[in-house]
Parts: C-alpha cells; sequence; structure tokens
C-alpha cells in the first residue's frame, strides 16, 4: 500500500487476509522505509523501490512495452 502517511496499514483494504496473496513491501535503496510504506502483517518478502525523485531508478517490467525506469 501507499497509505504509510495517513498511518494506514495494508489489511484495511482486504486483499491481503486472502490466502490467495502474497504481500511484498519495500524498501529505499538505503535500506529504510519509504514514506509511503504501510505497515503489513502479512509481509514475507521485501524489495527495493526508489523512495523519492532523488534516489535511484529501479528498472521494472512496463508490460506490455518492455524495461521502463519511470513511475
Amino acid at each position: 500500500g501507499n497509505g504509510g502517511t495517513k498511518g494506514d496499514s495494508c489489511s484495511a483494504d482486504g486483499y491481503t487476509t486472502s490466502i490467495y496473496t502474497l504481500s511484498i513491501s519495500s524498501a529505499t535503496s538505503q535500506n529504510s522505509r519509504p514514506w509511503y510504506l504501510e505497515e503489513c502483517p502479512s509481509t514475507i518478502a521485501t524489495t527495493y523501490s526508489s523512495a523519492s525523485i532523488n534516489q535511484p531508478a529501479i528498472v521494472t517490467v512496463d508490460a506490455p512495452s518492455g524495461c521502463t525506469e519511470s513511475h
């Protein structure tokens, strides 16, 4: 989720309570919490994500176009 500044929890939306959902969290390139991160008791893994425009871009897949560095 991206409601961390509002004290939101990923459990509030109902998706993470499903047995078919795998919750993935994010961390900045400095191994800290991004400003938008929501607390999530069902998190099973964490991956890097940019927290602001001044941080290194994360290359990811943007279907159907291929790889992208933009958000």
